[in-house]
């Protein structure tokens, strides 16, 4: 009788796993892809890729500032003194002053190029 009830409490358990809701992909934006599917950060990238520059060093992450998305493009140059610039989800520009990379949570890289030099991400 043991026996049963042990093998019982294992089938419920490996069924209790097994059956959890379906978790929506999290949303930047209001898109699951926002590479793809905002039209000023896809063309951001795009121009990114043409130049030798923005394919070697520079790569995008994603973080939340004040309950709100932001992107950030950033470089990996190791000869240059650059300073991140923030995008809302507009593609609109933060005044960086106001702002720094400490000051987002949740960040995630979200492009960089397959040319990269950058080790972020990795």
């Amino acid at each position: 009788m043991k026996k049963n009830s042990l093998l019982l409490l294992l089938v419920l358990l490996m069924f209790s796993f097994s059956c959890q809701e379906k978790v929506d992909p999290l949303l930047a934006c209001g898109v699951e892809n926002p590479t793809e599917n905002l039209d000023w950060l896809n063309e951001l990238i795009e121009q990114l890729e043409v130049t030798e520059f923005g394919r070697t060093f520079n790569y995008i992450t994603e973080g939340i500032f004040q309950d709100q998305t932001l992107f950030v493009l950033q470089n990996c140059c190791p000869n240059c003194n650059s300073v991140p610039i923030f995008y809302d989800c507009q593609g609109n520009v933060f005044n960086t002053a106001e702002i720094s990379i400490a000051d987002l949570s949740e960040v995630q890289l979200i492009w960089k190029s397959e040319f990269s030099s950058c080790t972020v991400g990795e």
